[in-house]
């Protein structure tokens, strides 16, 4: 696990919408607090949605969007009903089995709400991914986050960081660990061209008018010429193939599994059935174009 690499993603992830996530985050408060919690897991799902589809779609997060995950209201009210005592008895009882309960359900809320899962399931497929990616590892960043949040919760400013920014890291991990980490460099990179763009923009610099224009050089055309139609040039790359399971073929874009039969996804080109890296471009193995 890349510490530096996940708090990297996370930060550019935060500072992009940071208005949209902070405000979101003190509304989710608030409207948890008012309605005795009840509403809190639909708004902690809906901040949680509003990361996703930022990453997924590039869509800029509106604060709106806090209310985007009421649809499954019923599901994300009683899983934080219920991890909530859960792990709320953890700690009371020795501080230790809530740590470790945060740690293996620590991707409940996300997989509930990317992928629509009950509450059973997406309690296994969080204790599944955290376990073969490293219990050691998530128990680690469990510590460091919650040493974020105390530290930032000491201010009244502080703590209303804390909230949005700890479920944007959860996010980010979540990406990484299912095989999405291009869509996160993606993202990066859009933030770059963005302030690569607005920099140059500034400092751009005029040409002295004492510039000489080249020479024009005039090359004769031949008569017939006008009849001729210009050449199609058609690059190699339009040779196109998908990224699809090895064994079902089903068409997939990444992640650990195989959304049609389930079987663990190891991505093959469409074309040659040679295995492919996740996220590739170009199939090295017959230069065909992989189409997402």
């Amino acid at each position: 696990m890349d510490f530096n690499k996940i708090f990297k993603y996370a930060w550019d992830l935060f500072v992009k919408d940071i208005v949209a996530l902070l405000v979101g985050g003190l509304l989710a408060g608030i409207i948890g607090l008012v309605t005795l919690g009840i509403l809190a897991g639909p708004m902690y799902g809906g901040l949680v949605k509003m990361v996703i589809r930022r990453v997924r779609e590039k869509r800029p997060a509106e604060i709106g969007d806090i209310f985007s995950a009421m649809d499954q209201f019923g599901v994300l009210f009683l899983t934080t009903l219920v991890l909530g005592i859960l792990i709320i008895l953890g700690f009371v009882l020795c501080i230790i089995p809530g740590i470790l309960l945060s740690t293996i359900w620590m991707y409940v809320i996300v997989f509930i709400v990317d992928k629509r899962l009950s509450m059973g399931d997406a309690m296994s497929r969080s204790k599944e991914m955290v376990t073969s990616v490293g219990f050691g590892m998530h128990l680690v960043m469990v510590l460091i986050l919650g040493l974020i949040s105390g530290i930032l919760s000491i201010t009244y400013i502080g703590g209303l960081v804390a909230s949005p920014f700890i479920l944007v890291v959860i996010c980010v991990m979540y990406f990484i660990f299912t095989g999405e980490e291009n869509l996160l460099s993606g993202a990066a990179a859009q933030i770059g061209s963005t302030y690569q763009q607005s920099t140059v923009s500034s400092l751009e610099i005029k040409k002295p008018s004492t510039d000489v224009a080249p020479p024009v050089v005039s090359v004769p055309i031949p008569a017939s010429s006008s009849n001729c139609e210009q050449p199609q040039i058609t690059p190699s790359n339009s040779r196109v193939a998908h990224m699809v399971c090895q064994n079902c073929n089903a068409k997939t874009g990444g992640g650990a599994f195989c959304t049609e039969c389930g079987a663990p996804l190891k991505s093959v080109c469409s074309n040659c059935k040679k295995e492919l890296v996740s996220g590739a471009r170009f199939c090295p193995s017959c230069g065909f174009r992989i189409e997402p």
